[in-house]
C-alpha cells in the first residue's frame, strides 16, 4: 500500500510539472515573489531569510539549511512542498509559478553560510 501511494505522488508531480505553462521556461523565476510566499507560508516553522537572523523557537531546519543539504535540488524541495511530511502544515499556492518562484529562492541560498 505504501509504494502504491509513492507511485501515485510521483505521478501527480510529475503531471503537475510537465503541464505547467512555466515549466519549460528559463530564466523567468521571481525570487522576491518566492521570498514574499515564503514569509507568508512558512515563516512561523522556518527562518526564510539568508543571514538566519530569526530563529524559529522550533528545531526545523532553516532555509539556508535546506538549500545546502546534499542532493538537494528545485525538483526534491519541489515535491516536499506538494506532498509534505507528516509535521508540516498543508498550504495551498495561487498558482503553478509559486511552486517555482518558492524552490528558487530557498535554492538561491545554496552555497551560502
Amino acid at each position: 500500500m505504501l509504494k502504491r501511494s509513492s507511485q501515485w505522488r510521483a505521478i501527480v508531480f510529475i503531471a503537475t510539472v510537465v503541464t505547467s505553462p512555466v515549466a519549460g521556461q528559463e530564466g523567468s523565476t521571481d525570487y522576491a515573489k518566492g521570498a514574499l510566499i515564503a514569509e507568508r507560508a512558512c515563516s512561523l516553522c522556518h527562518d526564510v531569510t539568508i543571514d538566519e537572523s530569526d530563529p524559529p523557537e522550533n528545531k526545523v531546519p532553516s532555509f539556508v539549511k535546506i538549500a545546502n543539504e546534499p542532493h538537494q535540488s528545485a525538483d526534491r524541495l519541489a515535491e516536499n512542498i506538494l506532498f509534505p511530511h507528516r509535521d508540516m502544515p498543508q498550504f495551498s499556492l495561487d498558482a503553478p509559478s509559486d511552486l517555482r518562484d518558492v524552490t528558487g529562492y530557498i535554492m538561491s541560498m545554496r552555497g551560502k553560510k
